[in-house]
């Protein structure tokens, strides 16, 4: 057992040393997007968000656009508001914002291995290799679908938990979950992951299966999600509707 706890620290170490010249601020993330788009976008909404307690405009895009109604500027996303508000440059501060959902997805892929029956020993496997693969670890250079791959093991997990977890509990961690993503950026995930996790109450309803998904919980979780990212859902819906 203490052979497995140890062996949870090793995703964060790897990830800690992949990254570790750019949280100290002696290199910065420079490929693609997350360099010449989200780097100055999150340091212009902190700006933003220091001057005003609720920034809605962007004259800097096109002709001007909502700031809170393009979710890709994470407005309301709490680890974004925070991260940003240290005084540390705008470049340490993304390099830490990719490298604590890499941690986090780490963490919450072992967390739902072990919603779904699977020993310790496979579980810590699966918190390893979930943040390191190819295509979750290349995300970097997009943070909002890394912000929403982080979030996503909890959000379906805790829906296909069936009884080892309460009701209250699936509704809560999926709410929340689904909520992340939202304000993270990327609601697409948030609605993928219900139609994985509706149509996997879909088949064992029509095989007269014991359903692992509660009814309840399915319809629940997301409209705690949407409360919870209500502010979000408002700008982006007015905004599409230009």
């Amino acid at each position: 057992m203490r052979s497995v706890n140890a062996s949870v620290l090793a995703a964060p170490i790897v990830i800690a040393l992949l990254f570790g010249s750019c949280l100290i601020g002696l290199d910065r993330l420079a490929f693609r997007d997350v360099s010449h788009f989200y780097t100055p976008l999150y340091d212009y909404v902190a700006a933003r968000s220091s001057e005003q307690w609720l920034p809605l405009w962007n004259p800097l895009d096109q002709t001007g656009v909502p700031l809170a109604g393009d979710t890709t500027g994470a407005v309301f996303y709490p680890p974004r508001y925070v991260l940003f508000a240290l005084p540390i440059s705008s470049e340490v501060a993304i390099s830490w914002y990719v490298a604590l959902h890499l941690i986090l997805a780490s963490a919450t892929a072992r967390i739902a291995a072990r919603w779904a029956g699977i020993g310790p020993h496979a579980a810590t496997i699966a918190g390893i290799v979930y943040p390191l693969s190819g295509s979750l670890l290349f995300l970097y250079t997009n943070p909002p679908f890394l912000v929403s791959a982080a979030w996503l093991p909890l959000a379906i997990g805790a829906l296909l938990a069936g009884e080892r977890l309460s009701t209250r509990t699936s509704v809560l961690v999926a709410g929340v979950s689904m909520a992340m993503m939202i304000l993270g950026g990327d609601p697409q995930t948030a609605l993928h992951a219900m139609l994985v996790v509706g149509f996997a109450w879909t088949v064992q309803t029509l095989r007269r299966q014991q359903t692992a998904v509660r009814f309840g919980a399915l319809v629940a979780a997301p409209a705690l999600a949407a409360v919870l990212a209500a502010p979000q859902l408002a700008a982006s819906i007015s905004w599409s509707r230009q």
